[in-house]
């Protein structure tokens, strides 16, 4: 995908999309920095709320606290759950986008894909 296929960024991200997502995705992410999670296909990550550990390490990695998230995409059919929910972490006080979506994870399917695909 991406450069090494000669692909454009939007031919690669539609491929990701329609042929790398499992089929129970709400959102899709293009991050800037390495999803954590569990890697579900090549360059695609089930992102996952992180344990203390995972945390550390990527805080020791620098991957936390991201200038910006990137590129979501959110699946229509599945959009009026999901923005309840994120509404309701906003409310909640979780101002930080990155931080949010990754807590809200135990209850919606977030893939995300390294912003260079």
């Amino acid at each position: 995908m991406g450069e090494d296929s000669g692909q454009s960024f939007i031919e690669s991200f539609w491929e990701a999309v329609t042929q790398h997502t499992p089929c129970d995705w709400e959102v899709l992410g293009v991050r800037p920095e390495c999803p954590i999670g569990t890697c579900v296909a090549s360059r695609l990550v089930r992102v996952q709320p992180q344990d203390l550990e995972s945390a550390a390490l990527a805080e020791h990695e620098g991957l936390t606290d991201a200038p910006h998230l990137g590129i979501l995409a959110f699946r229509t059919t599945k959009w009026p759950g999901v923005s309840a929910k994120m509404r309701a972490a906003l409310q909640a006080g979780n101002m930080d986008l990155n931080k949010m979506l990754e807590s809200l994870s135990k209850e919606i399917a977030f893939y995300a894909v390294p912003a260079a695909i």
